[in-house]
């Protein structure tokens, strides 16, 4: 191949990079629901309050509903983490320069009686929503509301309360100002 060549296919694969690759902390897209689970007025509703939440508290705050997380991560490697952030990263998710943020992936699907959810953080958010906080946020409201879905249908109530939640959980750690200077 001669350098004029190698010169256009290299500007090919460089443009197609950009192209397809979204645009970092562009998207005013805080919900993620695969399966049409939620309706385009509860998702409007979501990204909303998502994006108000993540002007004011500097914090982004995703909620992914899908059916099965892809089997490689689900049972090979064991948990959600590496999805969760491999996600994260693919879609640009997160607030500022630090990619701010955190995620609740709720996984409707069955797989032998089991139903798999997670609250993913990443940046300096990971500080203020250590294990514990995590664990809490979940056990004391999402996980009973997560379940008792499946059989009122409201997926909606799930979501809404994480965005509540996270909203209460800055507020609480950052009591002087308006917006935290994180950690």
């Amino acid at each position: 191949m001669d350098a004029k060549k190698i010169f256009v296919l290299a500007t090919v694969i460089t443009l197609s990079v950009f192209i397809s690759a979204p645009a970092a902390h562009a998207s005013d897209n805080f919900v993620f629901d695969e399966i049409k689970i939620l309706t385009n007025a509860q998702v409007a509703h979501l990204n909303e309050k998502a994006a108000a939440l993540a002007e004011k508290r500097g914090c982004g705050a995703y909620i992914y509903i899908v059916d099965l997380v892809p089997e490689i991560y689900a049972i090979s490697i064991g948990n959600m983490e590496i999805y969760a952030e491999a996600f994260f990263m693919k879609n640009n998710l997160g607030y500022g320069s630090d990619s701010n943020g955190m995620m609740l992936i709720l996984e409707t699907g069955d797989i032998q009686g089991e139903r798999d959810y997670l609250l993913y953080t990443y940046g300096p958010c990971r500080k203020v929503f250590d294990n514990s906080t995590r664990e809490r946020i979940l056990n004391n409201k999402i996980v009973p509301l997560f379940k008792s879905a499946f059989n009122n249908g409201d997926f909606f109530a799930v979501a809404d309360f994480f965005l509540d939640s996270v909203e209460h959980e800055v507020a609480s750690k950052f009591k002087t100002g308006w917006r935290p200077n994180w950690p």
